[in-house]
């Protein structure tokens, strides 16, 4: 189990069935509106990370997110995001 800091939010960033936005947090999923403190070009990257990241596109041997472009978002996200966000990948 993860000992949280207090003060620090878990996000999780995964492809979903269906869901244009890939950011996650306890209370299930969440959208852009959720999230004024990221930039517009920010957000155009997590929709497309969301296209690739989402179970049907694997299953129809598309493939998935590739990792360098992964790691470089999830950099500029917690950039973006700060210290009060912990970021963890779900593929």
């Amino acid at each position: 189990m993860v000992q949280r800091s207090p003060g620090v939010n878990e996000v999780r960033l995964m492809g979903e069935y269906g869901c244009d936005w890939p950011l996650w947090t306890d209370d299930g999923g969440s959208d852009r509106s959720d999230w004024p403190m990221l930039s517009d070009a920010m957000a155009e990257r997590l929709r497309a990370w969301a296209v690739e990241a989402e179970p049907d596109h694997r299953v129809n041997h598309l493939p998935g997110p590739d990792p360098e472009v992964t790691q470089r978002l999830l950099r500029d996200l917690r950039r973006e995001l700060g210290d009060r966000y912990r970021i963890v990948t779900v593929l």
